[in-house]
């Protein structure tokens, strides 16, 4: 990841001065590796977004100092006590959480959610020898959740596929189709 100061990238532009990047690479847990760059260690703000104080290598959240290099908080959480990992972070799930304030952890991706209606579409096989039989197309409700538009859908499917009834004996199953309306899902975002 690479950071410009304010200050320097301005300078930069106004005298056509090629800019050099701050690079930080981190550790998994924000850890700065290496600071390269002549005013490197002028920028705190690093991982997380998060002042980072170099001599400690600390990074301060507002109610509590995460240490990066042990992939913990130094103190306990402020507000939820009944967590089994009182000094962890997200439940080491960065990927899907984060926690800006050092209290408690909220969900990086908004949860989508889909809902509707599906069809499962059965059809009369070619030649069928029974002039009687009736393949009805099966119908019930089509909901799902995910991360995202595309992971509710296939969510969604999944749910009605599962829960809409299968076609008589006799006929031949099309699959599902679903018609739904999906967006943010309107459910607190913090677990």
């Amino acid at each position: 990841m690479s950071y410009y100061l304010a200050e320097e990238a301005e300078t930069n532009a106004k005298t056509s001065v090629a800019a050099t990047p701050h690079y930080f690479p981190e550790s998994p847990f924000g850890e700065t590796i290496v600071a390269t760059g002549p005013l490197a260690k002028e920028n705190p703000f690093r991982f997380s977004t998060k002042y980072t104080d170099d001599e400690s290598g600390l990074l301060y959240y507002g109610y509590r100092y995460y240490s990066p290099s042990l992939g913990r908080w130094l103190a306990r959480d402020p507000v939820n006590a009944i967590m089994l990992n009182l000094y962890g972070y997200v439940d080491n799930d960065p990927m899907d959480f984060v926690d800006t304030d050092g209290r408690a952890k909220k969900i990086v991706v908004p949860i989508w959610e889909c809902k509707g209606s599906g069809v499962r579409t059965c059809i009369k096989p070619f030649r069928d020898p029974d002039p009687c039989r009736m393949c009805n197309n099966k119908t019930g409700p089509a909901q799902g959740y995910g991360h995202g538009h595309d992971d509710a859908m296939a969510n969604t499917r999944a749910n009605a596929n599962g829960s809409i009834s299968q076609c008589d004996a006799g006929c031949t199953d099309m699959g599902v189709g679903v018609y739904v309306t999906c967006g943010p899902a309107d459910i607190e975002r913090s677990p």
